[in-house]
């Protein structure tokens, strides 16, 4: 586990903790409950983001083995984290506007080209970053970034290592 941030470290640390969910559909709401705080997805290599995504536990961890798309605009409640750890590509339509969320991801993050603002409250990890809006303004920015420390934060005891390594020496 060499990489700390990749797909593969992430699965092989929560593939045990993880639900098993075998739909095309991520976070459908069918799929989610509140007694579980991370998923995985396995097998069918396209998934796509639920219409109607809304978390029920105050971290959700979404592990994707295949590329993800997003479709369209969500939102969660400000208290909430969602982290999204692909191992493919990650593919934002033209129509999305704004997404929250920490989004990792093996391949590339895509934004589609479009007409409008595009807002992620929050942060990429990604190995490429492709951006093709064609929304143009003097006044507001194409891309916004809005870094949201408290994804990070809040993932902590999910994601974080321990820093602090014991040895004991006898003298």
């Amino acid at each position: 586990l060499v990489n700390a941030y990749s797909f593969p470290y992430y699965w092989e640390v929560f593939k045990e903790k993880a639900k098993a969910v075998n739909n095309a559909t991520v976070g459908a709401a069918a799929d989610l409950d509140t007694s579980n705080t991370i998923y995985s997805y396995n097998g069918l290599g396209y998934y796509q983001l639920s219409s109607s995504f809304t978390p029920k536990t105050s971290v959700t961890i979404f592990l994707i083995s295949g590329s993800l798309e997003i479709t369209q605009n969500f939102s969660i409640d400000p208290a909430y984290s969602v982290v999204f750890v692909v191992n493919g590509n990650i593919f934002v339509a033209g129509d999305v506007t704004r997404i929250p969320g920490l989004y990792i991801s093996s391949q590339i993050f895509t934004v589609a080209s479009g007409a409008n603002q595009f807002i992620l409250d929050g942060m990429i990890y990604s190995k490429y970053v492709s951006l093709n809006r064609t929304y143009r303004s003097f006044s507001n920015p194409t891309y916004q970034f809005i870094y949201q420390p408290k994804y990070v934060i809040s993932l902590i005891p999910y994601l974080g290592r321990k820093s602090v390594v014991w040895q004991e020496v006898t003298l």
